[in-house]
C-alpha cells in the first residue's frame, strides 16, 4: 500500500471511530424510540472475546491511530490559522468513495435510491458544517465545529474498474441482520478503496438501529471494517424515521 492510500485508510479510521462515538450518544438519548439499541458496545465485546489481541492494551494500532488523528489534527489547524481560502478549489479536500450495499429480503428494508442519496446529503452536510439543524448543536460542543474538508462520494467504478452506481442491491434471505460477518466477506468492496455501509432489515436483531467497529480493533481483520444500519437507520426520506435521520454520520466520524 502506498503511502498515500495509508494516509487515506488511517483517516476513514479516523472517520469511522469519531461517528461511532457520537452513535452512541445519539442511540442513548432515544432509548424510548425505534432503534434506541446501540449494538457497537456490543460486537465489540463479542469481536474481543475472539480477538483478545485487537483489545486497546494488546493492539498498538490504538496508539498509531490516536497519534495519527493528532498530527492530522494540528495540521489543520495550522493550515487553518496560517492560510485564508478565497474559493473552495484552494482547500486541500479529501474525496472518500462510498458504496452501499442493500441487504434485503423483497421487503421495506430494500429502500429506494433517493433514500440512499438523503443519508449521503446528510453525511456531506455534517462533516461540511451545513447541516440544517446544526443550530441543535448541545453546549459542550458549540465553538468547536467546522468543515472537515472531507467529501463523501458514489463511485463510478467498482473494484475491477466496471462502472458502478455506487450503490449494490442484493437479495438474500441468509443476512436478515447485519452482524453475521459472512455479509461483508461476501460484498464487501477493498476498504483501503472504498467506505462500506450496509443497510439491512436490522442490524444487530431487535430494534437496532446500526454499529461500526472501532478502527483501531480491526486494523489486522479488515473484512470487519464497514458501518452496518437498519434501513429506517439511513437517509432521511422513505423508511427512515427522524430521530435516526444523522446516524450515518454519527458511524462515519
Amino acid at each position: 500500500m502506498t503511502y498515500q492510500k495509508s494516509k487515506v485508510v488511517f483517516l476513514m479510521f479516523s472517520l469511522l471511530f469519531l461517528l461511532g462515538m457520537l452513535l452512541v450518544q445519539a442511540q442513548q438519548n432515544h432509548d424510548s424510540d425505534k432503534g434506541g439499541k446501540c449494538g457497537q458496545h456490543i460486537m465489540t465485546q463479542l469481536f474481543y472475546q475472539s480477538h483478545p489481541e485487537a483489545r486497546p492494551e494488546n493492539n498498538p494500532a490504538h496508539a498509531k491511530l490516536e497519534e495519527f488523528t493528532r498530527n492530522f489534527i494540528a495540521k489543520r489547524k495550522l493550515e487553518r490559522e496560517t492560510r485564508s481560502f478565497t474559493n473552495a478549489e484552494q482547500k486541500e479536500i479529501l474525496t472518500i468513495p462510498i458504496v452501499f450495499h442493500i441487504i434485503h429480503q423483497n421487503g421495506e428494508e430494500n429502500i429506494s435510491d433517493a433514500q440512499v442519496m438523503s443519508a449521503l446529503q446528510a453525511l456531506n452536510e455534517d462533516f461540511s458544517d451545513t447541516n440544517p439543524n446544526r443550530g441543535d448543536l448541545v453546549l459542550a460542543f458549540q465553538g468547536l465545529e467546522g468543515d472537515t474538508d472531507v467529501v463523501f462520494a458514489l463511485p463510478t467504478k467498482d473494484p475491477d474498474g466496471n462502472p458502478t452506481t455506487g450503490i449494490n442491491r442484493h437479495y438474500d434471505p441468509n443476512f436478515v441482520n447485519g452482524d453475521d460477518i459472512a455479509m461483508k466477506e461476501l460484498y464487501g468492496w477493498p476498504r483501503h478503496m472504498y467506505l462500506n455501509i450496509y443497510v439491512v432489515k436490522s442490524a444487530y436483531g431487535g430494534n437496532s438501529s446500526g454499529f461500526s467497529y472501532l478502527p483501531a480493533d480491526v486494523d489486522d481483520w479488515p473484512t470487519y471494517d464497514g458501518v452496518v444500519l437498519s434501513h429506517w437507520a439511513c437517509g432521511t426520506t422513505g423508511t427512515a424515521i427522524w430521530s435516526h435521520t444523522r446516524l450515518i454520520s454519527h458511524e462515519n466520524v
